[in-house]
């Protein structure tokens, strides 16, 4: 009796064993729509960067799957590579919603499930030595440009002590703008985008800032031909040293990017 009981309690652990190594389900979208894009018949002139408000319960992007892998795995369009060329030219209209509030690392993940599920997905990550910048001040006293402000700066929160130059959407350029707290790292993710390569803070600047940049910008989006920049407006690199009194430094580092080892276009919802 005792040496069957002793085998009942034995069958029990390994079951719960077993149980526990199971692995936790992926987060996913209570639902989500997937479609391809159609590109629209006007011309697009402008284009205007915004950060995602956290704590959102949807997800509406028209990207590239290269595009929704940047979001995804929180890297820049450099770091994402491999694949058959569709995966950086097709746009899909991705409409999602999770069913509750979710922070942007859930959010993160659930796009990783979808394009996971819808896709097919399958990556792995290697770390490669590329060309990097380095975000800095521009200036030796450690003063910053009218557009950046400090938002610890009770005289500064509304640019009372350096007044802005106009928020303005330019015609054939680009606008990129946020608030507090996120604004420096927002401002190193635009930076990497434009630039196609990793961008790291040296700016020393702690606390928390906003910012709102203009600059011209060649406009290239999937299906669409590309629009010329207004020569009217300054490079990206000279709107960051004259409107928020930065500068970039090119150098090299380890990257780590996202390796596409298969890929397959979605079926139709």
């Amino acid at each position: 009796m005792t040496r069957m009981l002793l085998s009942i309690a034995l069958l029990c652990v390994l079951a719960g064993g077993r149980a526990a190594l199971q692995p936790a389900a992926s987060p996913a979208f209570e639902v989500a729509s997937v479609k391809l894009w159609r590109p629209p018949t006007t011309p697009i002139t402008s284009i205007s960067v915004t950060a995602t408000p956290p704590g959102s319960d949807r997800f509406n992007r028209t990207s590239t799957v290269a595009a929704l892998m940047v979001y995804a795995y929180d890297v820049g369009n450099h770091q994402v590579t491999g694949g058959p060329d569709w995966v950086q030219t097709e746009r899909y209209e991705v409409a999602a919603r999770a069913g509750r509030p979710v922070s942007q690392p859930e959010l993160r993940a659930m796009v990783k499930t979808l394009l996971a599920d819808r896709f097919k997905l399958r990556v792995r990550t290697e770390t490669r030595e590329m060309p990097i910048f380095e975000l800095r001040l521009a200036r030796s006293d450690g003063r910053v440009g009218p557009n950046l402000h400090d938002c610890s700066n009770a005289n500064d929160k509304e640019g009372i002590a350096t007044p802005e130059k106009p928020f303005i959407a330019p015609r054939n350029g680009a606008v990129a703008t946020a608030g507090c707290p996120d604004g420096l790292r927002y401002l190193v993710t635009i930076a990497s985008r434009q630039l196609q390569a990793t961008v790291v803070d040296k700016t020393g600047l702690t606390g928390q800032w906003r910012f709102n940049v203009y600059y011209g910008s060649e406009l290239s989006i999937p299906g669409i031909p590309p629009q010329p920049p207004n020569p009217d407006l300054p490079s990206f690199a000279a709107a960051l040293q004259e409107q928020l009194g930065l500068r970039l430094e090119r150098t090299r580092g380890p990257v780590e990017v996202v390796v596409i080892d298969s890929v397959e276009r979605p079926t139709p919802d």
